[in-house]
C-alpha cells in the first residue's frame, strides 16, 4: 500500500507540473516578437504586414560530428530530432538567419511543453548569468514565479553569444539546465579556454540557401501576391506562381550561383522586395 501511495503522489506531482507549463501565457508583446518578419515586416506590396509564417523556411545545416567534421543534416529534422540533443550550438554568418531560427526553436520547445527563454544582450552580456534569465522570464512569461519550475523544463536560448565578454561564467553557470541552445558567429571562435565545456554540445552551422530552399521561398513569396487576388482559379494560380518562380529564380539564379552574394533569406527577400516595391527597405543594410 506504501508503494501504491508513492506511485501516486508521484503521478499527481508530474501532472500537476505538466499543467502549470501548459497553462504558462506568453506576454502579447513578446508575441508579437516571435512572430515578427522585423525589417522584412512592410517589404510586401501585397500584404500590409508580414509575418514569420508568411517567408519562412526552414535552412539546410551542417553538423559537425566528434572529430569537428561538418556533414550535412536536414534541418526539418531537427523539428522532430530536437529532444534528441540536449545541449546545442548552432553558428551561422552575418544576416544568415541567426535570431529567425531561434525564434523558431523557442516556438518548437514550447509547444512541446518545455519553458525556452530567448536571452539576447548588447552590452555583452555582463552580470549575473542567471539573474538575467529571470529577468528575461519574468518579460516573456505572464503571472508565474522563474522557481517555481524544474531545471530541466527550462530552455535557455542565447542569442548572439559570440559577444559575450565572460563566455566560459555562462557555460558553467548554465550548466544545470539539461537542454539549451547558444547561437554564435563561429563555433570555433569561441573564447573559451577549457574546451571540455562545450563538448557535450551538439554543434550545427547554417549553410546557404541551395536552388530548392530558394524555390520555396520565392514561391512563398508570389502567393502572398497571389492570394490577395480574388475569385481566381486554383490551377492557373499554382501555374501562375510556377511560371513566376522559374522567371525569378532565372535571374536570381546567377547572382546566388556566383556568389554575388550569399544566398540566405534576408538576401533573397530584399531583392524580391526591390524588384515588387522599388523601395530600398533600409539604407544601411542594402548599401552594406
Amino acid at each position: 500500500n506504501e508503494g501504491w501511495l508513492d506511485s501516486i503522489k508521484w503521478i499527481v506531482k508530474v501532472c500537476e507540473s505538466f499543467n502549470k507549463i501548459h497553462s504558462l501565457k506568453i506576454k502579447d508583446d513578446f508575441i508579437t516578437f516571435l512572430n515578427s518578419a522585423d525589417i522584412l515586416t512592410k517589404s510586401h506590396k501585397s500584404k500590409e504586414s508580414l509575418n514569420l509564417k508568411d517567408i519562412f523556411v526552414f535552412p539546410k545545416l551542417k553538423f559537425y560530428d566528434g572529430e569537428e567534421i561538418p556533414h550535412k543534416y536536414d534541418s526539418e529534422r531537427l523539428k522532430l530530432e530536437i529532444l534528441k540533443y540536449k545541449k546545442i550550438i548552432i553558428d551561422g554568418e552575418n544576416q544568415s538567419g541567426k535570431t529567425t531560427l531561434c525564434k523558431v526553436i523557442y516556438q518548437l520547445y514550447r509547444l512541446l511543453g518545455y519553458i525556452p527563454i530567448y536571452l539576447e544582450d548588447e552590452n555583452k552580456f555582463l552580470g549575473n548569468p542567471i539573474y538575467k534569465l529571470e529577468k528575461n522570464f519574468l518579460e516573456q512569461y505572464e503571472n508565474a514565479s522563474f522557481n517555481e519550475f524544474d531545471l530541466d523544463r527550462i530552455v535557455p536560448i542565447i542569442d548572439n553569444f559570440h559577444i559575450a565578454k565572460h563566455q566560459e561564467k555562462y557555460i558553467e553557470q548554465y550548466d544545470s539546465f539539461p537542454k539549451q541552445v547558444i547561437i554564435v558567429d563561429d563555433i570555433f571562435g569561441l573564447n573559451i579556454r577549457n574546451q571540455n565545456l562545450i563538448k557535450e554540445y551538439s554543434k550545427f552551422k547554417i549553410r546557404e540557401f541551395t536552388a530548392l530552399e530558394r524555390n520555396e521561398l520565392i514561391q512563398k513569396w508570389i502567393r502572398i501576391k497571389e492570394d490577395a487576388q480574388l475569385q481566381i482559379n486554383p490551377n492557373h494560380l499554382q501555374q501562375s506562381i510556377d511560371e513566376k518562380t522559374e522567371l525569378i529564380e532565372n535571374s536570381l539564379g546567377i547572382i546566388f550561383g556566383k556568389g554575388i552574394m550569399p544566398s540566405y533569406p534576408f538576401f533573397i527577400l530584399t531583392l524580391l522586395a526591390a524588384q515588387d516595391t522599388q523601395k530600398p527597405l533600409d539604407s544601411d543594410i542594402t548599401s552594406q
